[in-house]
């Protein structure tokens, strides 16, 4: 019979395995906490503590997706608008990109995933700009691929532009305020974040790889450090919705807990969050896992597009570091955030067999339908 104590034994152990320094998971189960652990350091002789601010990267999407869905509620967005009606400038120089809805943002189907700017230091209109410009991939809404934070900066400047504000204040006010997300800061420049000292756990390369090819034109992986760009001062002190958010494990449970037992502290309507977390994509391959039919739905990852074993409604999503999932059949929520930037299959694997162990430990024996999945080995980048 599985333990508790097993899942500290599974950080421990991928901590041996140096795929992380240190690492939280954080598991409620119906609105109860089941764990809150921390192992290993945050940096060199520094003791990781379930209170360390931790990067969530890619695992912070979905804060902006509930934003999408509150203005899809009051009809200040539709799914299907093209980006052009409110950033006017997509449709005079979108790169054969003027066929892009939000739809598309929200599915990852734009055909701009490889415009991705996240690690250079530039202004977010440039930046804007640049990805504007970039050529479509493919014909929008035909294919696939994970945009890991090009398709986020847009979405952002489409939500500026119909609430008229900055999105990192929009955001504050509209879903960390309202969820009681006290320890999330969406980057190191918030004004919170200048009021009180934060105990951010920096990122540490563990095999992080990026593709290339070889001298014969063969397809390799070779190592590239990211965490040196990632710990500038420069980085984390810029917003970035799919980059730039920290907070320990615990604030990300609350967003699901939070969201699940009380839609309408952001949604006028419960059908909203059901939608949002329906899969969406369905049978469309996914260039960037090597062209598998990961489902997906509007913003949030859903049960088939993790790997391991899960319930059938699971929705959630993962990062770079780490992954967050709620099952609303179990009420069950799991965090589990990292500091290690490993290669993709090393990051997957982990991911995995937490997300089992959790289900192994708390819900032996479940009470709905399970999906299990095999992610191609190749992650979000």
């Amino acid at each position: 019979m599985s333990r508790i104590s097993d899942l500290t034994d599974l950080m421990a152990e991928h901590r041996h395995q140096e795929l992380q320094l240190g690492s939280q998971l954080f598991i409620s189960l119906r609105g109860q906490t089941i764990a809150s652990f921390a192992d290993g350091e945050a940096r060199p002789g520094e003791i990781l503590t379930v209170s360390h601010m931790m990067r969530w990267y890619q695992a912070a999407m979905p804060l902006l997706t509930v934003e999408v869905g509150r203005l899809l509620e009051r009809g200040k967005l539709n799914l299907d608008d093209p980006v052009g009606r409110h950033l006017p400038e997509w449709s005079l120089e979108a790169g054969g990109k003027n066929e892009v809805t939000i739809r598309h943002l929200l599915t990852h189907m734009g055909g701009f995933a490889g415009a991705e700017l996240a690690d250079r230091d530039i202004s977010d209109e440039d930046a804007i700009s640049l990805i504007t410009a970039y050529r479509a991939e493919y014909r929008p809404g035909t294919r696939a691929g994970f945009h890991p934070s090009s398709g986020w900066r847009i979405l952002g400047a489409v939500v500026e532009t119909v609430e008229r504000g900055r999105l990192d204040r929009i955001l504050h006010r509209q879903v960390l305020r309202p969820l009681r997300m006290r320890e999330t800061m969406l980057h190191l420049g918030d004004e919170r974040a200048r009021r009180r000292e934060v105990n951010l756990s920096p990122v540490h390369w563990s095999g992080y790889t990026v593709p290339s090819t070889d001298a014969e034109g063969e397809p390799i992986e070779v190592p590239h450090h990211r965490d040196v760009i990632h710990n500038t001062a420069w980085h984390q002190s810029r917003f970035e919705p799919a980059m730039s958010v920290i907070g320990p494990a615990s604030d990300l449970a609350l967003f699901y807990d939070s969201l699940a037992a009380d839609p309408g502290s952001l949604f006028r309507s419960s059908l909203t969050l059901d939608l949002l977390t329906s899969a969406h994509r369905v049978g469309v391959r996914d260039r960037t896992f090597n062209g598998a039919q990961v489902p997906w739905g509007l913003g949030f990852q859903v049960a088939g597009s993790f790997g391991g074993s899960m319930g059938h409604r699971t929705f959630g999503h993962g990062g770079l570091t780490g992954r967050a999932i709620h099952d609303p059949v179990e009420r069950l929520t799991m965090v589990y955030l990292t500091n290690g930037l490993a290669n993709q299959i090393d990051h997957e694997r982990r991911m995995t067999e937490m997300t089992e162990a959790v289900y192994d430990v708390v819900v032996p024996r479940s009470s709905g339908a399970s999906v299990t999945t095999t992610m191609p080995a190749v992650g979000a980048r």
